[in-house]
């Protein structure tokens, strides 16, 4: 599932990526930016190639948005994990994410030592700015981490997906 539509230079260029795991994903898809485009990842045990295939399409992003589940160091991607001890084994794809802005919204990602680690050999393989959450799933609607508090580099909130949208329109997620 894919929604595509031209946006110019004063939009967000944002591409945001979902695990289809994420409960009631389809309604999150609706409190998004409009000039998002968003990608729901199949589980098939490349979804980092997924996201990887999709980025290549695109040129001019400022953002990229990964919402999965998560936990300390890691981001739960259908059948994979991007975790701090596989991205090695992603180091050649990640390298290739040439987007100057990176925000996982997976809970508990960069909490912890381990979380910490993953998120700056992250920011090291894309040279992106990283922005995660080291909020738990209490935190959360539906486990979705509404907001990031942990960041390498620096993170414009303008290219968010608008939290206060979000907060906004929570009673329609949450429901």
């Amino acid at each position: 599932m894919s929604k595509y539509q031209e946006v110019t230079l004063h939009d967000l260029r944002t591409l945001v990526v979902i695990d289809h795991a994420v409960e009631d994903f389809q309604t999150l898809v609706k409190v998004l930016l409009p000039s998002s485009d968003v990608i729901i990842l199949q589980p098939n045990n490349k979804e980092v190639e997924q996201i990887t295939q999709n980025l290549s399409k695109y040129t001019g992003l400022t953002s990229l948005h990964i919402i999965s589940n998560g936990s300390p160091g890691c981001l739960y991607l259908g059948k994979s994990h991007l975790s701090l001890f596989a991205l090695n084994s992603y180091a050649s794809q990640l390298k290739t994410w040439s987007v100057p802005n990176v925000l996982l919204y997976g809970c508990n990602v960069a909490a912890g030592s381990v979380g910490k680690q993953f998120i700056q050999r992250l920011h090291l393989l894309t040279s992106s700015n990283i922005g995660a959450s080291i909020w738990d799933e209490k935190d959360t609607v539906k486990g979705v981490c509404l907001q990031l508090n942990y960041f390498i580099g620096e993170i414009n909130s303008n290219l968010t997906i608008l939290p206060s949208r979000w907060h906004n329109n929570l009673q329609a997620f949450a429901d």
